[in-house]
């Protein structure tokens, strides 16, 4: 756990401070009532204005996607 929160730090120096950090957020889920899609939510609503957070909500137009079906 400490490991991951060095790293974070050392994200953060590097970090352009003067413009806002850009987050696309995806859930893997399609279902309606899911948790992650609400995590993801949740992230958006409180992230910092220092952050722009996009959600992504066009997973289900996507194709599947199987590398066990890739030739």
């Amino acid at each position: 756990m400490y490991g991951n929160i060095q790293k974070a730090h050392l994200v953060y120096t590097f970090v352009d401070h003067e413009r806002p950090v850009r987050v696309l957020a995806i859930s893997g889920s399609l279902r309606q009532a899911s948790s992650n899609s609400a995590i993801v939510a949740a992230v958006a609503e409180l992230a910092p204005d220092s952050a722009e957070v996009s959600i992504y909500r066009e997973l289900a137009e996507l194709p599947p996607f199987n590398p066990d079906l890739d030739g």
